[in-house]
């Protein structure tokens, strides 16, 4: 009788804790807005040793994302950016600002290089979210637009912190917020 007891006790603790483990899951796999504080993922730095090419993958995003926006800058156009970003998103629905800037204000920022700080990586990964913060410099000018006729000689801009928080879709990491 006395073990029986405990078994049940034993199985109480083991269904609330499972139901504590689907709820924080839950809270994980939520829209990611600034109200799911637990929606991001613990980040760290890159350099920790690691086996998962997942880590790679989404540095590449991040990468191939800052890249394309950049470019959106001299070229005006943003629709590079979709395929990088979750159909719906806020990211896809911000991704074009600097495409929107230039036309509106018929001059922007004109990168002839990025360099990526490899210090200022941080990713973290889950099984089908991921964030990533990338550090970088853009080397180039404010040029008016669309003649891309430079207003100033080229330099370097101080660093850019952008976090990038990503979904795994179809296999695909895309860009799912940009903070």
């Amino acid at each position: 009788m006395v073990l029986r007891r405990y078994a049940w006790q034993i199985g109480g603790v083991a269904t609330a804790a499972a139901v504590v483990a689907v709820l924080v899951t839950l809270s994980l796999r939520g829209s990611g807005t600034a109200s799911h504080a637990g929606a991001t993922p613990t980040l760290r730095p890159s350099g920790s040793a690691t086996a998962d090419p997942r880590v790679e993958q989404v540095k590449a995003v991040a990468r191939a994302f800052v890249e394309a926006e950049v470019r959106s800058a001299a070229t005006g156009d943003a629709s590079p950016l979709n395929r990088l970003t979750t159909p719906g998103s806020q990211a896809q629905g911000n991704a074009g600002a600097s495409a929107a800037f230039s036309r509106d204000a018929h001059h922007n920022f004109v990168a002839s290089r990025i360099d990526v700080s490899e210090a200022g990586w941080r990713v973290g990964v889950f099984t089908d979210r991921a964030a990533a913060t990338i550090v970088y410099a853009l080397y180039g000018h404010d040029a008016d637009w669309p003649s891309l006729r430079p207003r100033e000689s080229d330099h370097e801009t101080s660093d850019f912190s952008q976090l990038l928080s990503m979904e795994l879709t179809n296999g695909i990491w895309l860009v799912n917020e940009l903070h």
